[in-house]
């Protein structure tokens, strides 16, 4: 077992490259690779799950939030883990209850540090601007200075020039997919259908 510093140094790490999935595109770490890490505290737990379901202009999604809580020695860690995702009548996994438990774990696990992937994806920050997207950051956590900082407001015009709602998609799912679900996207998206016909 590691004491409370070994922990807090381990947290620091970058994971391995064979815990990280990228197939889709987007950095990971799947559920049970992230509940293994997570044994290596003394004690790891989570309390005040809340889910719920709701809709946004006929629009269905998952929701839900709860707190991890990890022990090591007499350090303990509390992050508050939260994820939604959009329902749909295709999707192969209707169990979505525990399916939003899982990614809130991942999600609360990846606020204890950079071992558990807090640098993926293009970490998201705010400024007077709005909302910027990094420089991407590599697994071995190397910034690429060749990818620019981008707005949401640019993202929202590039939406608004796309020429339907599918190409919309196809450009938040590949250039943004963290955005997929921001309330903003989603109701810029949704424009696509409020649009007379030619």
């Amino acid at each position: 077992m590691k004491t409370a510093d070994q922990m807090k140094e381990w947290l620091t790490e970058f994971p391995p490259p064979e815990e990280v999935d990228v197939a889709s595109g987007i950095e990971s770490i799947p559920i049970g690779v992230i509940e293994t890490n997570l044994d290596e505290f003394d004690e790891w737990k989570t309390e005040e799950f809340q889910f719920r379901t709701f809709s946004i202009n006929n629009n269905y999604f998952a929701s839900g939030s709860l707190q991890l809580i990890c022990r090591c020695g007499a350090s303990t860690w509390t992050r508050t883990g939260s994820a939604t995702f959009r329902i749909k009548s295709t999707d192969d996994n209707q169990h979505y209850e525990p399916t939003v438990q899982s990614y809130c774990i991942a999600n609360g696990a990846k606020r204890l540090g950079v071992r558990f992937g807090r640098h993926f994806n293009n970490r998201m920050s705010v400024s007077e601007e709005g909302i910027l997207l990094p420089p991407s950051v590599n697994i071995a956590g190397e910034v690429e200075p060749e990818k620019t900082r981008t707005s949401l407001a640019d993202i929202i015009n590039k939406i608004q020039q796309s020429p339907s709602r599918e190409a919309a998609e196809e450009f938040i799912s590949k250039e943004h997919p963290p955005l997929m679900f921001n309330a903003m996207v989603v109701r810029e998206l949704d424009n696509f259908n409020k649009q007379p016909a030619e």
